[in-house]
């Protein structure tokens, strides 16, 4: 939700500037959250959970902090996803560790509630922002193919991203001394696996390249359309308090599905929750042309997406975990790499979609969507030993 608001705010500095080059932020910081994802789990085995959650919670709020002095779309972009990128990749791995020694038969359930924090978070931040830059509700202007605020609120976006880098570093401090670790429970997840990992078997297997492509092509449309939702409504809806409302209930929903969907995944095979999902996300890709103008369509349409897509990650993370057991802190890193290349994609499919429109880009995605299905079916899922 903040991307509009800050491609308004530095366009008020430099005219040439255009919402793409600001959404790049979020496809490059996706590509380097794999620094964290591959660092953390060294640094928890050597510094500890706790401090590693602490380094990582407090490079996103200083990158917030960075860039609410910047006024350079390039500069922006880089703190932005060397700060923010890094330092979610080592809380998003390293908050399922503690989690799972306590609870090592109900990771699916676990790992569910953990990532309706991400959702709750989305909702708070998102607000914050909107109501600190936008209290007014003030209507963006269309200039091309972006938005544009207005100085009454491009002034206002420096304090607004101040803000949520306070926030994230009192929410952080407050988070590790809630931490216990725990000393009585087998600690599968954080210790060393036994032996060598086998880096060139893993690579070497069918299995491996499945799992990657699954990762890839079930977060193809997620990444495009989580980045493009409110500025693609501003463009057909236009009202900017409405569509926030949107982001928010958005973020409830996925709280509920990342809490929902994993409860199956201690029931069912990932396959079959996922294939759920991703046929209900290629029915709403498909119509989200014909709904985008009407305000009650389109904010239905946006919510489910979020309800659905919440089943993705945790699926993944869960899957990867059952079938390479004690080296899946290993593997992970690489599968997740796979997810990091749907983001990065997202930067082409959007300047695509500005030349030849969001339809073709929807329909892409569904067939995607199709070949996510039949990865997830021919995808062996038994442990490797």
């Amino acid at each position: 939700m903040l991307y509009p608001y800050i491609a308004s705010y530095l366009k008020s500095h430099d005219p040439s500037v255009t919402f793409s080059e600001v959404f790049n932020a979020q496809a490059f910081s996706l590509l380097l959250e794999n620094l964290g994802v591959v660092s953390a789990p060294h640094l928890a085995i050597h510094l500890g959970v706790r401090t590693t959650l602490l380094i990582g919670g407090l490079l996103c709020a200083v990158g917030y902090g960075f860039c609410s002095f910047v006024t350079n779309a390039g500069l922006l972009v880089a703190i932005y996803s060397i700060f923010f990128g890094v330092g979610s990749g080592m809380i998003t791995i390293t908050t399922f560790w503690p989690a799972w020694d306590h609870f090592p038969n109900n990771r699916g359930k676990v790992t569910g509630f953990i990532m309706s924090g991400y959702s709750l978070a989305t909702i708070v931040f998102g607000l914050m922002f909107t109501f600190i830059v936008n209290p007014k509700n003030v209507v963006p202007y269309r200039s091309g193919n972006d938005v544009n605020f207005g100085e009454e609120v491009n002034s206002t976006v420096p304090y607004g991203m101040l803000a949520i880098g306070f926030t994230f570093a009192v929410v952080t401090l407050v988070a590790i001394f809630m931490i216990r670790p725990t000393n009585v429970h087998s600690q599968t997840s954080m210790s060393s696996p036994p032996g060598k990992f086998p880096l060139a078997k893993v690579l070497g297997s069918l299995r491996f390249w499945n799992l990657f492509g699954v990762g890839y092509t079930v977060f193809f449309f997620w990444y495009f359309f989580a980045g493009v939702y409110k500025s693609y409504g501003l463009k057909t809806i236009g009202d900017d308090h409405f569509l926030s409302y949107i982001g928010s209930v958005s973020g409830i929903c996925a709280g509920i599905g990342r809490i929902f969907w994993p409860w199956f995944l201690d029931i069912f095979k990932f396959r079959a929750v996922l294939t759920v999902t991703m046929t209900i996300q290629g029915m709403l890709c498909l119509s989200l042309h014909f709904i985008s103008g009407s305000k009650l369509l389109y904010g239905l349409a946006v919510p489910a997406i979020f309800f659905c897509t919440s089943a993705q990650y945790p699926s993944l993370a869960v899957e990867t975990g059952k079938i390479y057991t004690v080296f899946s802190s290993q593997v992970w890193p690489l599968v997740f790499f796979g997810v990091t290349l749907a983001s990065a994609t997202a930067i082409l499919l959007k300047y695509v979609a500005e030349i030849i429109g969001y339809l073709y880009i929807f329909v892409l995605a569904a067939f995607v969507i199709g070949i996510s299905i039949l990865l997830l079916w021919i995808l062996n899922d038994e442990p490797v030993v």
